[in-house]
């Protein structure tokens, strides 16, 4: 292979490896932001106000309290997880477009999720939720007016951002957007077939394929390793939940050293096959 290919070919394998990492932190940043923070943070909060609303506590109390399991099986739902998704979007893009907490309801919101799951939570809960609850919670909901606070702590927020922080919340959202997801595929696929054509090969394609999909699950895996520690060490979490992204960083290893293992099965026949 000509020099200037090797270049071009070796350009084409980091356009590949950084649209798959690229791609990886796009579909999962979002996920792992609710799962591994703001459940988490919304979990300490229920436990610790739990705690607090006794008078005479016990340790054995206290420890009952924060690992209460009921709270986290409530909050992995997926009706619960749609609607932390949904204000964690519309919490988003309120920092910059006031507008947008029009949608903000949460009182009705709360009231669908209880109807609409009342089986569910009674089995989780170990007690059945009856209409009466419900409509109990709909009137210190009613009283407490969350809605108009939520909205008020969003645009007491936005206002107070700098320049410097809207623009990095901006760079966010177009970085989980499904247009940027796109580009990426584009540029992906546009970078495998002109590495094709270079290589006349699609058995040697299969392993840069393979050299391309390893080194992007070594990256992922390190910057697991990077913000975990980074994390824990800058705030109260002690831990932070990354698996979507591990599973990607897996995945692509996986398939990265099978194709790899693939390709020396093959190369070996063929040189038995001349011997």
């Amino acid at each position: 292979m000509k020099w200037y290919k090797k270049i071009a070919l070796s350009f084409l394998i980091m356009i590949m490896i950084n649209c798959f990492v690229l791609l990886a932190l796009s579909m999962t940043i979002q996920k792992v932001l609710i799962d591994g923070v703001i459940k988490e943070k919304i979990y300490e909060q229920l436990t610790k106000n739990e705690v607090q609303a006794r008078k005479y506590i016990t340790e054995e109390q206290i420890e009952e309290a924060t690992d209460d399991e009921r709270i986290k099986a409530i909050l992995s739902t997926p009706e619960m997880q749609e609607l932390i998704n949904k204000y964690v979007e519309i919490t988003l893009e309120s920092m910059t477009d006031e507008e947008k907490l029009d949608e903000v309801k949460l009182e009705e919101d709360m009231l669908n999720y209880l109807k609409d799951n009342k089986e569910q939570l009674s089995e989780i809960v170990g007690e059945k939720v009856t209409d009466e609850m419900i409509e109990t919670t709909r009137e210190q909901l009613e009283t407490k007016d969350m809605s108009k606070a939520y909205k008020q702590a969003v645009q007491n927020t936005s206002r107070g951002m700098t320049t410097k922080e809207k623009t990095i919340l901006m760079g966010y959202k177009v970085f989980i957007s499904s247009s940027f997801k796109m580009v990426l595929l584009v540029l992906l696929i546009i970078s495998i077939l002109i590495s094709i054509l270079i290589l006349r090969s699609f058995l040697e394609f299969q392993k840069v394929l393979s050299r391309a999909l390893v080194s992007s699950g070594f990256i992922i895996e390190i910057i697991v390793i990077a913000v975990k520690s980074i994390v824990q060490s800058k705030t109260s979490l002690n831990t932070l939940k990354m698996i979507p992204l591990i599973k990607i960083g897996y995945i692509y290893l996986g398939i990265g050293f099978l194709l790899r293992i693939i390709y020396e099965i093959i190369m070996r026949r063929k040189k038995h096959e001349v011997s």
